[in-house]
């Protein structure tokens, strides 16, 4: 049985407020992760394409994202070989079902709506099961299963 360790986490948004509270959640959370954070998805797939050692094993995305939308980078992302480890999930504050099928046919695994919660964090792990939460006794941990491949 493979091991679990801790995720890696990217943070692809334009919004400074929405990125904060991301950051906020998951460190409130416990979740105390190495997580980096993109304001365009022009500028996530420049630095996975010069340095794909540093690609997340999940990537929480906004769909509304200057210069290339959160689908565009989805699928950009989809044909690149540092992405096949990675999960993407679109966290939006988009309730459309219309833009939460286009997420899910362009690669997403889970469509989480903004703000952050635990039961957000729960369904992600529902939706993508090598993601599990942990309780430790600081908090939560998001986890991963295995080595990075």
């Amino acid at each position: 049985m493979a091991a679990h360790r801790p995720a890696r986490v990217a943070l692809i948004d334009d919004n400074p407020d929405d990125l904060l509270l991301a950051r906020l959640f998951l460190r409130r959370a416990g979740i105390a992760l190495p997580f980096d954070s993109w304001p365009t998805g022009a500028r996530f797939l420049d630095a996975m394409a010069r340095n794909p050692d540093l690609a997340p094993d999940l990537a929480l995305v906004d769909l509304n994202l200057p210069v290339l939308s959160g689908a565009e980078l989805l699928a950009r992302a989809r044909a690149e070989r540092w992405a096949r480890a990675t999960t993407f999930a679109v966290c939006t504050g988009s309730t459309d079902p219309a833009d939460r099928a286009a997420a899910l046919d362009a690669g997403a695994a889970a469509f989480l709506s903004k703000p952050l919660t635990e039961a957000s964090l729960a369904a992600l792990c529902v939706a993508a099961p090598r993601f599990t939460l942990r309780a430790g006794a600081d908090g939560l941990r998001l986890l991963t299963l295995g080595a990075r491949g």
